[in-house]
């Protein structure tokens, strides 16, 4: 037997499978460094948040509207998490860019990941406290 909510969970699975691929994608461009890939994946994440909003107000205004079923809710947990991986990533790579452009300002060319911590590398988390 068949449900009216069958094709919205449906609709709703799919597009969050296709988010959960994007933000996956997103993920390898910013761990390559590949700002034109991580500006197409946002702009069509962009999109896919939009349609996501319509398709989950229109299930929200149904007077017979239940709870989304689980695998819903563990699709979205799942890519809340990965968002949140790639925010980290971000914010870790705008850190890298930060402590480039304080030592070409100082002139000092030893500066990333592997650079150690030798006092005068500029450092914008110093957990030496």
């Amino acid at each position: 037997m068949s449900t009216r909510g069958e094709p919205d969970v449906a609709r709703q699975r799919a597009l969050l499978e296709q988010m959960l691929d994007t933000v996956r994608e997103q993920r390898r461009h910013l761990i390559q460094g590949n700002a034109a890939g991580l500006a197409e994946t946002s702009k069509l994440l962009e999109g896919l948040l939009a349609r996501q909003r319509t398709l989950t107000n229109g299930r929200a205004a149904r007077p017979d509207s239940s709870p989304p079923p689980s695998e819903l809710q563990d699709l979205t947990r799942l890519l809340q998490a990965e968002g949140h991986m790639n925010y980290l990533l971000a914010c870790r790579g705008m850190q890298h860019v930060e402590m480039a452009l304080v030592a070409a300002a100082g002139g000092q060319q030893d500066v990333g990941p592997d650079a150690g911590d030798a006092p005068e590398s500029p450092r914008i988390l110093d957990s030496r406290s």
